[in-house]
């Protein structure tokens, strides 16, 4: 069984059902999402990838673009755009760009879309759900089997010290990856963001 990279897991057993109907996911929106890999530039941000369904192809920013401001606010560097400009919208909400391309600078704009479900490969199942502590609304997400019976064997997934979102980080990211391996063997696995990481909305910065 493939579950030799758990070192920083939890056992313990969950009731398939319940988990699947996690209650809460409708209550903490889904954040906006950037979709755009990003480098510095001279006056603003390059845009290196454009991602489709996220922020950037919305408003159809295109490679080699450089953002020199997001609704107003300029942009020396893409933290701007990832945990300020855009993380404070809520989707559908308008944004703008102001790039430079080819020389000329020009204004884009489009509502923001929200980030999409992690996808999880066939056989398998997500649930977003929503944990709280204090006044902090923190994003939860069980991957699992898609049919359970009964109880199944559950891990809870902790974080280590770094406060990069632990949920929709890619499908390379070592606690999904950790995630769908379990799920793949049967288990049934939870993963929480840090106050104010991912979705997570409230209490004190990670």
């Amino acid at each position: 069984m493939r579950i030799q990279a758990i070192a920083t897991a939890a056992l313990a057993c969950a009731a398939g059902p319940v988990l699947a109907a996690a209650p809460g996911g409708d209550d903490l929106p889904r954040r906006v999402w950037p979709g755009a890999a990003l480098a510095p530039a001279d006056g603003g941000i390059r845009v290196l990838d454009v991602v489709p369904g996220g922020a950037a192809a919305a408003a159809q920013l295109q490679k080699d673009d450089v953002i020199v401001s997001v609704n107003g606010v300029a942009t020396p560097s893409a933290a701007v755009l990832t945990t300020g400009a855009l993380r404070t919208l809520e989707p559908g909400a308008s944004v703008t760009y102001r790039i430079k391309r080819g020389g000329a600078e020009r204004t884009l704009s489009a509502p923001a879309p929200a980030r999409p479900a992690e996808a999880v490969a066939a056989g398998l199942a997500l649930d977003y759900g929503v944990a709280r502590s204090g006044e902090a609304k923190l994003r939860t997400a069980v991957t699992r089997p898609a049919r359970i019976e009964g109880k199944a064997p559950a891990f809870l997934i902790i974080q280590g010290y770094v406060c990069s979102s632990i949920i929709d980080a890619g499908p390379n990211n070592p606690y999904r990856r950790i995630a769908e391996t379990l799920a793949q063997e049967g288990f049934v696995t939870m993963r929480a963001e840090k106050p104010n990481a991912g979705d997570s909305r409230g209490g004190t910065s990670c």
